[in-house]
């Protein structure tokens, strides 16, 4: 099949939709990756090798900038239609966001099957619009079904990155500057990272470098200036790395004992798939705080720990990060809880759904022929084949 998968705006929709992509490609499957011009997505893109990638222009549909969206969405439909129209896709899956809204509409139009992935528990107003052009739906949150009321919803969790399941290399903590075995707190916000969790950083790093000597640090910063958080640490003596973005976050993740971060879907299939305790912090303007409902189902279920930005203590902070560093006990439940999120083969189980639906459409569409073949030999010469190879367009 030809599949494009529109996957861009954020490091929570491009990389899941590379996962599916690369399934579908080790399935023999021709696959067109489509992005935002953002630099998140064309830093993402230089890892991807085996896919063609194509960019899009991202613009969200917000009070007063109407005119720009209307503008942008009509570029992002005239590059669809002149790809579509050389390259013209049997499936177009779209892993929500604003770049999938031209993709959908174009793809539809070109007759091709479009699906949606919504990888929270809220569906933000993209994916609502979405779904009433789409013929399936895959989400990662169980909660999120109910927003799709008269669709058929499949629950597969959030894609990951294969890598997640490959063993690290021996010299992976020297090449972060790390000592291996020694406890490593996580700091991120996601690809656009998180000014709130950088500035509590500044009172807590002393905190927690003075109660744990030995502690180290991996902070990813997003794109806001670091210098005073590299100044902090650098005074604390503590071992750490500083950077705005790291290409390889699938290692990082996998070294680290605990993790504070936002609570993007994305981030959260990853620190399920290996296990990493974290303490949440969602970040109180997500559109329909689907952060905080993404928060809530994993610390409902014991995987994680929440706590509001308006909250952030930094003793209390530091109180919270030492249980999830060293107390044995919670890390155990937690990873034992986290184990029920675990989504490791969820791009397996999208991609063998969308080649289901393909060999099914294909069965429907020989059973017609057949149909017509039996009505034809049994004498009835007025039967119209039209009728059986445009009735499953019909039924799109």
């Amino acid at each position: 099949m030809k599949v494009a998968i529109a996957c861009g705006g954020t490091g929570g929709h491009f990389f899941p939709g590379v996962a599916v992509g690369k399934a579908l490609i080790h399935r023999g499957n021709d696959v067109l990756l489509i992005a935002s011009e953002k630099s998140v997505d064309r830093e993402g893109a230089k890892g991807v090798e085996d896919a063609r990638i194509e960019f899009l222009p991202a613009v969200a549909m917000v009070r007063g900038r109407l005119w720009s969206f209307f503008l942008g969405l009509s570029k992002a439909i005239f590059r669809c239609l002149r790809w579509f129209w050389h390259w013209r896709p049997d499936v177009v899956l779209v892993m929500g966001g604003f770049t999938s809204v031209a993709p959908a509409m174009v793809g539809r139009l070109f007759g091709a099957r479009v699906f949606l992935h919504e990888a929270n528990s809220i569906p933000g107003r993209a994916n609502r619009i979405l779904a009433r052009l789409c013929h399936g739906i895959f989400v990662g949150f169980p909660a999120a079904q109910s927003h799709f009321p008269g669709r058929h919803v499949q629950v597969t969790g959030t894609p990951v990155r294969a890598q997640f399941q490959a063993p690290l290399p021996n010299d992976a903590c020297e090449q972060f500057g790390l000592i291996e075995g020694q406890a490593t707190l996580l700091v991120m916000g996601g690809s656009q990272g998180a000014q709130a969790i950088n500035e509590l950083m500044l009172e807590l790093g002393p905190i927690l470098s003075e109660r744990y000597p030995t502690l180290q640090f991996v902070h990813l910063t997003g794109r806001n200036d670091n210098a005073q958080l590299t100044a902090m640490y650098q005074k604390t003596g503590a071992r750490y790395v500083v950077a705005g973005f790291c290409e390889d976050t699938t290692r990082v993740v996998r070294l680290a004992s605990a993790v504070i971060s936002r609570a993007g879907a994305s981030s959260l299939a990853e620190f399920a798939v290996v296990g990493l305790p974290s303490l949440l912090v969602p970040y109180p303007s997500a559109v329909d705080d689907h952060q905080e409902h993404n928060a809530l189902s994993f610390s409902e279920d014991g995987a994680a720990i929440r706590i509001k930005q308006s909250e952030l203590d930094p003793p209390t902070v530091a109180e919270v990060l030492g249980r999830l560093l060293f107390d044995s006990d919670l890390r155990a439940s937690m990873t034992d809880a986290l184990g029920k999120w675990d989504s490791r083969m969820a791009a397996e189980q999208i991609a063998d759904s969308l080649l289901g639906d393909a060999l099914n459409r294909s069965g429907d569409i020989k059973s017609l022929e057949g149909s017509y073949e039996g009505l034809k030999s049994s004498g009835n010469e007025s039967v119209d084949r039209s009728n059986f190879e445009t009735r499953p367009c019909a039924s799109l």
